[in-house]
């Protein structure tokens, strides 16, 4: 139980800080229309590759359990 919510805990942790710098960078700087897609597509890969890290599991839980 204590494992699950570690994991949880620092995926969710990772997943604000990647998009933090995903979002601050086209602020901090000045960014060409392309390099501002790449960072976007970055920060939407990293939100959805870490939803499917939780919910994946838990739905083959839930499947069996």
């Amino acid at each position: 139980m204590l494992d699950g919510l570690f994991l949880l805990l620092v995926l969710s942790l990772l997943m604000a800080i990647a998009s933090f710098i995903a979002g601050a960078l086209p602020l901090s700087m000045t960014l060409s229309s392309s390099q501002l897609r790449m960072i976007s597509t970055i920060g939407m890969g990293v939100l959805v590759g870490t939803s499917l890290i939780v919910i994946i599991p838990e739905g083959i839980e839930a499947l069996y359990g």
